[in-house]
């Protein structure tokens, strides 16, 4: 606890998650963040992109505010965004899905 009169708290962003929704978190970060962290887009253009791909609005695209049935998308739609693009990551993302 902080004495300091003007803090608070962080207030938790997202979900509640259990240990079946942590590790859907990941997964989901790990096949999605290539997309922006190898330049086939900008984060900010694949965060869009992706938010169209769930048809979800775009302030609501965070894996962190997502539900493991949302994550297993997110693993989805990266998987059919990579493969033309990097037989390694295909590789990765089937073991991933395994």
């Amino acid at each position: 606890k902080n004495n300091h009169p003007a803090w608070t708290a962080p207030r938790p962003l997202g979900r509640p998650a259990n240990a079946e929704l942590r590790a859907a978190k990941s997964k989901a970060h790990e096949a999605f963040d290539p997309i922006w962290k190898e330049g086939f887009m900008e984060r900010g253009h694949a965060y869009e992109w992706l938010s169209e791909q769930l048809n979800i609005p775009k302030h609501l695209c965070h894996i962190g505010m997502m539900d493991v049935d949302d994550c297993m998308r997110v693993i989805l739609a990266a998987y059919e965004f990579l493969i033309p693009h990097d037989d390694k990551m295909i590789d990765e993302l089937l073991e991933m899905t395994a």
